[in-house]
């Protein structure tokens, strides 16, 4: 379910934008609140997505790092940098082994 609906959202992402156009986190996840002392700056070559060699885990597991480092490891705070629940983040804390 999770998965899926991550896929879905950066299948979207791939979608709406040009080749070469950098996403803005808040694109995405809209009902993040944008907060420049609390912005996570991602960028990523989304053609990568497409690519047979890309790892959808290695990089939610990225993004749950960099927002747990982001949150000076505050699981709350990282979950809701993150746009989820802390519950979400707490199984895939769990589900990656961070």
């Amino acid at each position: 379910g999770n998965i899926r609906e991550l896929e879905n959202l950066l299948e979207r992402a791939v979608l709406l934008t040009d080749d070469q156009q950098l996403i803005k986190l808040n694109a995405i996840f809209p009902q993040i609140k944008h907060d420049p002392e609390q912005a996570i700056t991602i960028e990523t070559d989304f053609g990568q997505l497409l690519q047979p060699e890309f790892n959808l885990e290695e990089h939610e597991r990225q993004l749950i790092l960099t927002a747990l480092k982001k949150a000076n490891h505050n699981v709350s705070e990282a979950a809701r940098l993150l746009g989820i629940t802390r519950a979400a983040l707490d199984y895939r804390i769990k589900k990656f082994q961070i």
